[in-house]
């Protein structure tokens, strides 16, 4: 019988130093700090600053399992945080194009 072990929230092994850094520069966009987008709370701008990070992480190639490990979050949550994330620059995009 094999032993799982859990990881805590935040665990650097979720998403590795490369994807922590990818949290720290957007945590530092926004005026945050990592832990500040970890935390469990509905702020807007930590909602927006945390779906920000999560579709950046999937950009670089993150699963949402692991996305979702790493800010304690289901999988599907990061799903929705990617959608919501490309929805709202898909019009400053459009613009920049």
């Amino acid at each position: 019988m094999s032993k799982t072990y859990h990881r805590p929230k935040g665990h650097i092994a979720t998403v590795g130093s490369s994807g922590c850094v990818i949290v720290a520069d957007v945590s530092r966009l926004y005026g945050l700090t990592v832990r500040g987008l970890r935390e469990d709370t509905r702020r807007p701008n930590v909602v927006r600053a945390r779906q920000h990070a999560m579709s950046a992480l999937r950009d670089a190639g993150y699963s949402v399992e692991a996305i979702g490990l790493f800010f304690g979050r289901d999988h599907s949550t990061v799903s929705h945080a990617d959608v919501t994330h490309l929805r709202r620059a898909a019009p400053s995009l459009a613009v920049a194009a």
